[in-house]
């Protein structure tokens, strides 16, 4: 083995990316975190996960999570017109499905009507 292994060297070569990196993302969360940045929402809010990370149980989580809720009778507003669930196929019906897929379609033309 080498006096340095490479574990070692990348640690060691990446600290100070690693240093700005952290620098940005607490100058980022202070501009977002400002007064201005901020909207009271009328009703709870629950927001579940990265939007851009896949793979990490979000669809299980709201699907669980909605159903406890259903049991005590608040149905929330699922958002779903960015989302991509490979559980999708198996947790609806063929209904369910073209009623979301019909649904898409009908927010995406609303959207690109507001613009």
């Amino acid at each position: 083995m080498s006096a340095l292994e490479p574990g070692l060297l990348a640690r060691t070569l990446l600290a100070p990316l690693e240093l700005l990196f952290r620098a940005g993302v607490r100058a980022r969360n202070a501009w977002l975190d400002r007064p201005s940045h901020v909207t009271r929402a009328p009703v709870p809010v629950v927001s579940i996960g990265n939007l851009v990370v896949g793979g990490t149980g979000k669809t299980p989580l709201v699907a669980w999570l909605s159903r406890k809720l259903a049991n005590q009778n608040h149905y929330p507003a699922i958002d779903v017109l960015g989302s991509i669930s490979r559980l999708m196929s198996s947790l609806a019906s063929r209904e369910h499905k073209q009623a979301a897929s019909d649904l898409r379609d009908v927010m995406e033309t609303y959207r690109a009507s507001e613009a």
